[in-house]
């Protein structure tokens, strides 16, 4: 189940109805700010063989989706424990993060991210 938390989010971010390119265009900015370009991939641990090993992808700007720390689950057989709480990071990407644009593009970004998360999770 852990790793289906993970693609579940990663797939909402890549939704084509309400995921983040689908938003992105959507989000409010500054009159003086340009929108952020569109996220080029949505990589997740489980399928990325580069993400799964810390690194990140080639392919700027992306998002990826991962799972903070180790997670402790209960190993008996039968127990009242079904469930554990896990954090996942979902990390913005960018190929030159010095620049006010680059600072800026974040924010952009970020802000379509939670929307898209709060779309997700409140159709589930």
């Amino acid at each position: 189940m852990l790793l289906e938390t993970i693609r579940i989010v990663a797939d909402g971010l890549a939704s084509e109805t309400y995921g983040v390119n689908a938003v992105l265009s959507a989000v409010p900015t500054d009159p003086s700010d340009t929108t952020p370009p569109a996220i080029v991939a949505i990589e997740d641990e489980t399928r990325s063989d580069t993400v799964a090993v810390g690194r990140y992808p080639k392919n700027y700007p992306c998002l990826v989706v991962t799972l903070e720390g180790d997670v402790s689950l209960q190993g008996e057989v039968t127990s009242d424990y079904r469930d554990s709480e896990v954090t996942v990071l979902v990390r913005y990407v960018q190929a030159n993060a010095e620049t006010a644009k680059a600072r800026t593009d974040c924010y952009y970004t970020l802000r379509a991210v939670q929307h898209c998360l709060r779309t997700l999770f409140s159709n589930a």
